[in-house]
């Protein structure tokens, strides 16, 4: 028992902070007014290669551009898109949260609820608010 709690605990934390990364690296490829002097479809793959989630993207018969990476890695049909990341992290929380303080419940539970609003902000906005609710369930483990 104390191993699946202890893996279920692990997983939230992994899962919040892959979510967090995964905005990060959207909002460094796609930052407004950056120089690229290569192949623009490269740049767009980018964080599907990084991510693993090529194949995943692939499946869904999307053009490959700027809008349709970000909105897919966002909240798309694959494990490594944010919304599945806090869905997983969500999960795990629910199932220890005896065993959590409040504190951190709530940001896990609050962050899911808000990224219905949240992810279909501007990426840097939405990448700042991520990062703030990462920072706070950090401070609270």
């Amino acid at each position: 028992m104390l191993s699946r709690s202890a893996s279920n605990l692990y997983w939230m934390a992994r899962y919040f902070e892959r979510a967090e990364s995964t905005a990060r690296l959207l909002n460094a490829c796609f930052q407004p007014g950056t120089p690229f002097a290569g192949d623009l479809e490269k740049l767009y793959d980018l964080p599907l290669q990084v991510q693993s989630a090529h194949d995943d993207f692939t499946k869904e018969q999307l053009t490959l551009n700027m809008n349709n990476v970000s909105n897919f890695m966002i909240a798309g049909n694959s494990k490594a898109a944010i919304k599945s990341c806090l869905e997983i992290s969500r999960e795990n929380a629910r199932s220890e949260r005896s065993r959590l303080s409040s504190e951190v419940w709530e940001v896990v539970n609050q962050t899911w609820i808000e990224f219905h609003d949240w992810q279909i902000q501007p990426l840097h906005l939405f990448k700042e608010w991520l990062q703030q609710r990462d920072r706070k369930s950090t401070r609270l483990n």
